[in-house]
């Protein structure tokens, strides 16, 4: 008996390059100390002003620090409209307001006693939200009185803040906005009750009353969060060398497949104090990006269902926020033209259940046989499913690939011209055992990896998951790896891990003997 899910896959393909603003020289006379200018940024459907980020740097390529601005992380927050100071000399911008909008580019000299008003105005590539998806954050270090400025000026609307908010000495001309439900802009909404530890897990939804395990031994955050009834354990350092032990507690909820190993203000290579590549070809700038990537697929194929985040992290710090991000699509059966917003409680139910799609720069809306990423789909032995993915794609940089993946395995692979030249047809997926699938677009972009992932569908034969073998044994390996590093604690601290470890490879054990795929 053969049960068909078809749905034909199309692609919106809007590739925007970057847009040049004339060159403005301003002018002057008299001293050598430069000049300064109002500088305002206007969404363009909207014709008001809205906040965004902005970026100076000199002729030579070097940043230029602007005085009494809210500084971003790389560049500066423009609140709609800023006095900037500058010294006399030829400087270029950029003016970026997260993924959804087009970044406008220019030039300029400063001369000398320069003054003068300057408008740019920001097209919107897409309105995620007006299509029900919602931008978030899950774990950000901003001090608490700039994080909604920061936020709007990156059209983010969902934030979850990690550890104390430290003093901030910065001057500010006039106070800084406060986050309303109903700003133009959208709902900003900020959670607080996070923690995470010095080895790579984060807790969501802490009681007031949680105590941190002050612990050498990683499991023991995990036993201080059960006992402690936090809402969610999340691995934030995927290449942490416990994660097959906090893999094995059942109680990870989801993984960091975007994290502080993509960055804007420098390239990353290697994670410290991490397992590293255990294969070739995940040295170079893209190597980090892809290795998580990796690692989080043998999670999969091991039967484990955890959802992917893609977040700034808790030791991200002097960084754009919602750099990478996860976007939900909450309401699963909402098919409504005009999506409302969202509440907090439901943004973060939908990104640690898998409703949702990763990105540090292309913007996917996918489905699959009609349904949003994180749906599980049932049949029984006999039966086959066929399904085809659906889905809308934008994105400003050039893309290197777009893939459907099933069981970490490449069903699909196109380059976008490839994929317009064959009419926007992709056969569709005819599956008839358990596994999982996702889509991802890759770009080209050189620094690090760059790409947008959907979180995975998941396919139940007779509800049970797929179980690889090859990937069990990914992770039997590794904790051999780990045993032996702590074998060679002293006894006392080798004593703290022993009952983490046992369980561990007791898991593993059974994870093997259950397998049911290669």
């Amino acid at each position: 008996m053969q049960r068909q899910v078809r749905k034909r896959l199309t692609i919106k393909m809007l590739v925007w390059r970057l847009a040049l603003v004339g060159a403005v020289l301003l002018s002057g006379s008299a001293a050598q100390a430069g000049g300064s200018f109002t500088l305002t940024a206007v969404d363009e459907s909207t014709g008001e002003p809205v906040p965004t980020r902005v970026v100076f740097t000199r002729a030579d390529g070097r940043p230029q620090i602007v005085r009494r601005t809210v500084p971003s992380g790389v560049g500066f927050v423009l609140d709609g409209e800023q006095l900037v100071a500058l010294p006399n000399g030829a400087f270029q911008f950029q003016v970026i307001r997260g993924p959804e909008y087009r970044v406008i580019t220019g030039n300029f000299s400063i001369d000398r006693d320069a003054s003068d008003a300057h408008s740019v105005t920001l097209p919107r590539m897409v309105d995620m939200a007006a299509e029900g998806w919602w931008s978030g954050d899950p774990a950000v270090t901003t001090p608490l009185r700039l994080l909604p400025l920061l936020m709007q000026s990156e059209d983010l609307h969902f934030a979850g803040r990690v550890g104390e908010d430290p003093q901030t000495q910065i001057r500010l001309d006039r106070p800084l906005p406060t986050a309303a439900a109903d700003a133009p802009w959208g709902p900003i909404e900020i959670r607080q009750d996070l923690a995470a530890d010095q080895h790579g897990l984060l807790l969501v939804g802490t009681p007031e009353s949680f105590t941190a395990a002050d612990s050498a031994v990683s499991s023991d955050t995990i036993r201080a969060a059960v006992r402690q009834d936090v809402n969610a354990v999340v691995v934030e350092n995927p290449f942490a060398w416990d994660v097959p032990i906090w893999l094995a507690s059942g109680r990870i909820k989801a993984m960091f497949l975007m994290g502080d190993w993509l960055r804007l203000d420098r390239k990353i290579t290697a994670v410290s104090g991490s397992r590293p590549p255990s294969e070739v070809g995940f040295r170079d700038a893209h190597g980090p990006g892809r290795w998580a990537e990796h690692v989080y697929w043998q999670m999969l194929n091991s039967g484990l269902q955890i959802a992917p985040l893609g977040g700034s992290g808790s030791q991200l710090k002097n960084h754009p926020v919602g750099y990478c991000r996860t976007y939900v699509h909450a309401a699963q059966d909402n098919r409504s033209p005009d999506p409302q917003p969202i509440g907090q409680q439901a943004w973060w139910d939908a990104a640690l259940t898998g409703q949702s799609v990763i990105t540090n720069g292309p913007l996917l809306r996918p489905t699959l046989g009609g349904e949003y990423p994180g749906h599980v789909f049932r049949a029984y032995s006999g039966e086959a499913l066929e399904m085809s993915v659906e889905l809308n794609l934008s994105t400003r940089d050039p893309v290197e690939y777009l893939e459907v993946v099933h069981n970490g395995n490449v069903f699909y692979s196109a380059r976008l011209d490839e994929f317009a030249e064959a009419g926007g047809v992709i056969p569709p997926l005819r599956i008839e055992h358990s596994g999982w699938v996702i889509v991802r677009v890759v770009t080209l972009f050189e620094d690090h990896w760059r790409a947008a992932v959907s979180a995975p569908w998941y396919i139940h034969f007779d509800d049970r998951p797929r179980i690889s073998k090859q990937a069990v044994q990914f992770f039997r390996d590794w904790l051999s790896e780990r045993e032996a590093m702590l074998a060679k604690l002293p006894a006392d601290q080798r004593a703290a891990h022993a009952p983490y470890v046992i369980a561990a490879r007791n898991f593993w054990q059974q994870q093997a003997a259950a397998a049911n795929a290669p």
